[in-house]
């Protein structure tokens, strides 16, 4: 599995909060039938690429005030993907859950595939 991360500007859900509805979402996805695992397939991506998927969020820094949060992917997808997935999927749910000011902004350019290995 990659681990591939997505930036967010803050938004009212505490990472933590985040990190479990996005992976009890992910989690549905064994489901073929489930309204997630409809909607990726509606959205063009592969369901058997995001089978085991999971999700790590933290705050990208520490300190006082709003900060950016750092979503880590950890599935045998691309940033492209990731992006697909984080937009029409998983914030959805996250909003229809947790509140439309739950998370952020993905912030442009922010899905990134890890970096190769030299081998």
């Amino acid at each position: 599995m990659q681990a591939i991360t997505i930036t967010l500007s803050p938004g009212t859900a505490r990472p933590e909060q985040l990190e479990t509805e996005v992976n009890e979402v992910l989690a549905t996805l064994a489901d073929p039938k489930s309204p997630a695992a409809q909607a990726v397939v509606a959205a063009g991506l592969d369901l058997t690429s995001l089978q085991g998927a999971r999700v790590q969020v933290a705050p990208a820094t520490m300190g006082f005030g709003p900060v950016d949060i750092v979503i880590t992917m950890f599935a045998n997808i691309t940033s492209h993907v990731a992006k697909t997935l984080w937009d029409q999927i998983l914030l959805p749910r996250v909003k229809g859950k947790l509140g439309s000011n739950a998370a952020g902004k993905r912030q442009e350019g922010a899905a990134q595939d890890p970096p190769a290995s030299a081998e």
